[in-house]
């Protein structure tokens, strides 16, 4: 956690462990347009179909993919900052590790963040 912390300060990469069916781990970037309910992953949208699965509700640290139901967002990754109601065109794919879910509290729009998928 400590080494976490002077990434952040330093490089301000934020270091989130998660759990997740789909995603791998690397770095990504935070969009930099504010929304108050989830923090949205940059270039993760996909042309590719994404069946709606999973579509349950989503708790705060729940790592979630916009379905075909949302069009041209489909594939859009989102890490949930508070508890939200299921919704039919979003599939819950993963969670941030239970122990790092108070850090979501340091991220900033426009922020890198590291996800390790354990």
């Amino acid at each position: 956690m400590l080494e976490n912390l002077t990434a952040y300060k330093n490089q301000n990469i934020l270091t989130v462990r998660a759990e997740s069916r789909l995603l791998q781990s690397g770095q990504y970037e935070l969009r930099p347009d504010v929304s108050q309910d989830v923090f949205r992953l940059q270039d993760t949208r996909v042309t590719a179909n994404v069946e709606p699965s999973n579509t349950v509700a989503r708790s705060l640290g729940s790592i979630t993919m916009d379905n075909d139901g949302y069009g041209r967002y489909r594939g859009e990754v989102q890490i949930c900052k508070r508890d939200l109601e299921a919704n039919h065109r979003v599939n819950v794919i993963g969670r941030i590790i239970e122990e790092d879910i108070p850090l979501l509290f340091l991220l900033k729009p426009g922020q890198t963040i590291k996800l390790i998928i354990e």
